[in-house]
């Protein structure tokens, strides 16, 4: 195992540097919507809806008629500024059932960390991943995926990615960026000097290939029964956060 490098408090690694310019999600349903920055980040899939049963928001999903707007960015669709919002949404949206309502818009949303290294907020404001946690940690849900699939034996997992999401600079997530993390970073020894143990099983590393545009597979040679719980864990490494057309000229 190669010895990296220490970092002090005042100084970013290539790694953090690439998380922070790319890899750093937004956790507000439709936030991503807003003008694009200069760095794309991955969009969150969901649409802000009134409080419904899980029946209720299979149903939504399909339809964009019960979906609500932040103001702002209504405004900005009649200032002709960002795209209506049925252009800026996956064709099935994940539908987040709101606790007491929806909230107010606008205001400030103030935090804090004691961390140097903005792993706080990637965590916490980007949790964007293939799956996730339900909110009362309970159960597993698809969430950048909108559905998968496993093998019997739990050696092969195959995810279907929603169409349509999209990153802040209006690219699309496709298997293309999947298979960047995967042969570009997972699996370059400058950036990953040492396959962490949630990508391998049996002593081997994790093989991820692309089905179709929109579909990729993970294999492993071992059975591998904790891999979707891993895979939704918040510090498990984000497989969608790493566009391939902005982050290959690195």
């Amino acid at each position: 195992m190669k010895a990296q490098r220490s970092k002090s408090a005042k100084s970013l690694s290539r790694r953090e540097f690439l998380l922070l310019g790319a890899g750093a999600a937004t956790s507000v349903a439709l936030a991503a919507c807003a003008p694009a920055g200069p760095a794309p980040a991955a969009e969150a899939p969901a649409a802000a809806a009134p409080a419904a049963s899980a029946a209720e928001s299979a149903a939504a999903s399909s339809s964009l008629s019960s979906v609500h707007e932040a103001p702002m960015l209504r405004a900005l669709v009649d200032a002709g500024q960002l795209p209506p919002l049925s252009e800026r949404l996956p064709k099935a949206p994940m539908v987040v059932d709101a606790v007491d309502g929806i909230g107010q818009y606008g205001a400030e949303w103030r935090g804090a960390t004691a961390e140097v290294n903005a792993n706080f907020y990637i965590r916490n404001g980007g949790y964007q991943q293939l799956l996730r946690w339900t909110p009362k940690w309970d159960g597993i849900i698809p969430n950048l995926a909108e559905s998968y699939e496993a093998n019997a034996d739990s050696t092969e997992f195959t995810f279907h990615l929603r169409e349509g999401i999209l990153f802040s600079d209006g690219e699309p997530l496709t298997a293309d960026d999947i298979l960047f993390w995967y042969e570009d970073m997972l699996m370059n020894e400058e950036y990953t000097p040492s396959i962490p143990k949630d990508w391998t099983s049996g002593g081997d590393p994790v093989v991820v290939e692309k089905i179709d545009q929109f579909t990729v597979k993970f294999k492993f040679t071992t059975p591998y029964g904790l891999f979707i719980k891993q895979l939704a864990t918040t510090n498990s490494d984000r497989t969608c956060h790493y566009p391939k057309h902005y982050l290959q000229q690195f």
